[in-house]
């Protein structure tokens, strides 16, 4: 069993009586850490993660085991998520008496959404990932909230949006197995947006930016809900992702902004 597992991570070409180097070890840590992580979700399928969701004004944070939520908390208060997030976890942990050492993996919705709240989201998730040692999964946001739409709905297609200020939103278009359609990023909302979609299927608009489209386009094809997206439907995505081992890497993750952070400067700065 242990040559059949040395030959499937590559040991064996470090195996040898030669001298093995600080570069040599890491690697070897590192095909021990992924045929690990390989091991662990086949013959662990109750896996225990932590969702963590602070892309838009709402705040949730929720423990799954496998597809079932054990708890979930959320908070309205969106200048607040950074002090929730720390709070909740340690709150959920201890109402689902569960210790972070039993933690499988983390994930968090990756954005697009507000800058402060990915950053929450991301540095959060990224040191307990660290700590723990465990792998972190990065759902796109726009996923998430279309996931959200589909559930208990028709076949139909589904468009997400969220405000990005003035007329311009962040979307994307999703079929009803979760295929993109049109790619995720920002766009400026005028009558024509998805209208060849519009004309063919019906499309369910979620998110807080559907308010700027449905003053601009009533066609009878075009439902607007006001579902609310939260870190439940972000673990049934993770748990997919887990199982298929679809992970980010911990030391070069980013939040997915999707648009560039503009500074602008107050009218009223004092010149020295």
């Amino acid at each position: 069993m242990l040559l059949k597992l040395g030959k499937y991570i590559g040991i064996q070409n470090y195996c040898s009586l030669n001298f093995i180097g600080k570069n040599e070890i890491d690697k070897i840590i590192l095909y021990f850490k992924q045929t690990f992580l390989i091991f662990k979700r086949i013959y662990n399928p109750l896996a225990l993660l932590l969702n963590i969701d602070t892309a838009t004004e709402n705040a949730s944070v929720c423990i799954s085991e496998k597809d079932k939520i054990l708890e979930s908390i959320a908070s309205s208060e969106q200048k607040e998520h950074a002090s929730f997030v720390h709070i909740a976890v340690e709150h959920l942990m201890k109402k689902a008496n569960k210790n972070l050492r039993e933690l499988d993996a983390i994930s968090i919705t990756g954005g697009p959404g507000s800058y402060t709240g990915l950053r929450v989201a991301m540095a959060t998730a990224k040191g307990l990932c660290y700590a723990l040692s465990i792998p972190l999964i990065s759902i796109n946001t726009l996923k998430v909230m279309a996931f959200a739409a589909k559930e208990g709905s028709e076949k139909m297609l589904y468009c997400p949006m969220i405000d990005a200020r003035r007329m311009e939103v962040f979307t994307a278009l999703y079929d009803n197995e979760l295929k993109v359609l049109l790619q995720p990023g920002p766009v400026i909302l005028n009558e024509d947006f998805l209208l060849d979609y519009i004309k063919r299927e019906k499309i369910i608009f979620v998110g807080n930016g559907i308010l700027k489209f449905r003053n601009i386009q009533n066609h009878n094809n075009c439902i607007f809900s006001d579902i609310k997206t939260n870190a439940t439907h972000l673990a049934k995505l993770a748990f997919l992702n887990y199982q298929t081992g679809q992970f980010v890497d911990i030391t070069y993750a980013e939040p997915q902004y999707l648009k560039s952070f503009n500074l602008v400067k107050s009218a009223t700065a004092i010149k020295i």
